[in-house]
């Protein structure tokens, strides 16, 4: 069951905040597995992107994104968030 929430909770994020790291997924949401949520979002057909960032310190992180063609499954989604 936390898995569905952490996907119901990374989801509303994307369509909210628009981008999101495995570091604000673990800090906000206490979700471990970013990738593995991000997985099953593209199965269920979101257009999800990632790109490469670089921190301050030099460290690269990958940073996760909605495509603006998914706007049109907002409606879908409000039926996924009350579930």
């Amino acid at each position: 069951m936390k898995a569905k929430t952490n996907k119901i909770q990374i989801l509303n994020h994307l369509l909210g905040q628009k981008h999101i790291s495995q570091l604000e997924a673990l800090g906000v949401y206490r979700c471990f597995r970013l990738a593995a949520v991000i997985h099953e979002l593209r199965k269920e057909g979101y257009n999800i992107q990632s790109h490469w960032s670089v921190d301050a310190t030099g460290k690269k992180y990958k940073r996760y994104y909605l495509s603006t063609s998914n706007e049109t499954q907002y409606a879908s989604c409000k039926t996924l968030r009350r579930k």
